[in-house]
């Protein structure tokens, strides 16, 4: 049977998203030590002034914005399952500030 292109273009959109996660995970540590050697550097430039860089605006990718429903979807799922009762009492006190709304 032939594979679906559809299904083959989703597969590869889920392996580039995938690749600038880690890309983003692997840089994190490289941009927080660009932000210490940019406030190093105005500090020693003599800047009274702290420096503002989003650390964002130093990894080599944005940062995905559409994860909202992937919080939605987990909540809906640890809701479901607090309701039937599959999860411990302890574990449900545990996730209580993530499960409700606000």
């Amino acid at each position: 049977m032939r594979t679906p292109i559809k299904e083959i273009r989703f597969i590869l959109q889920k392996w580039a998203e995938e690749e600038k996660r880690q890309a983003n995970i692997s840089s994190i540590s490289t941009a927080k030590l660009a932000h210490i050697v940019l406030q190093t550097a105005s500090a020693m430039a003599g800047s009274k002034e702290k420096v503002k860089v989003k650390l964002e605006n130093l990894l080599p990718f944005e940062l995905e914005s559409d994860n909202d429903t992937d919080d939605d979807l987990t909540r809906e799922i640890l809701s479901k399952l607090v309701r039937s009762r599959r999860i411990p009492t302890h574990v449900v006190a545990a996730l209580s500030p993530y499960l409700t709304p606000g």
